[in-house]
């Protein structure tokens, strides 16, 4: 299922974040979103890291539970899309060097494409400036 290397290949497997970004209207997704992952990345080494404004609500807790999901809480004066996604990145641990955000519905159209992945950590090799590469879902059709 997994045919990405990258996901437990060092240095990679300890200077990279998967974050999601997420606010309450969009909680229902996570739970899936986290089953996709598990499903598609079995070997997947990354911590992932979800960033959120309400990190108590139960959907995120019983997520904390049942993954290897590490909270980042944010202010509510942090919601906004751009605040959210600085804060969270500033958050993140020191070791941490790459970060794909990731958005919650990134899973649901299909497979990931491994290869995006492999030529993100290509682009970081050529340049030390990238650091951060987004993922977001792309309809298939």
């Amino acid at each position: 299922m997994n045919s990405c290397s990258i996901f437990n290949t060092p240095p990679q497997a300890d200077s990279c974040a998967y974050l999601i970004n997420t606010t309450p209207k969009y909680f229902y997704l996570i739970p899936l979103h986290l089953t996709l992952l598990k499903r598609y990345a079995r070997s997947m080494k990354w911590p992932v890291y979800l960033a959120t404004e309400v990190p108590e609500h139960p959907i995120i807790q019983n997520c904390v539970s049942q993954f290897n999901l590490q909270v980042i809480p944010l202010t509510p004066d942090q919601e906004s899309f751009l605040d959210s996604r600085a804060v969270a990145c500033q958050k993140l641990p020191p070791e941490i060097k790459y970060i794909f955000p990731i958005q919650e519905d990134f899973l649901l159209e299909g497979r990931p494409m491994w290869q995006v992945f492999e030529n993100a950590f290509s682009l970081f090799e050529k340049d030390d400036s990238i650091q951060s590469f987004r993922m977001m879902p792309c309809p298939l059709s």
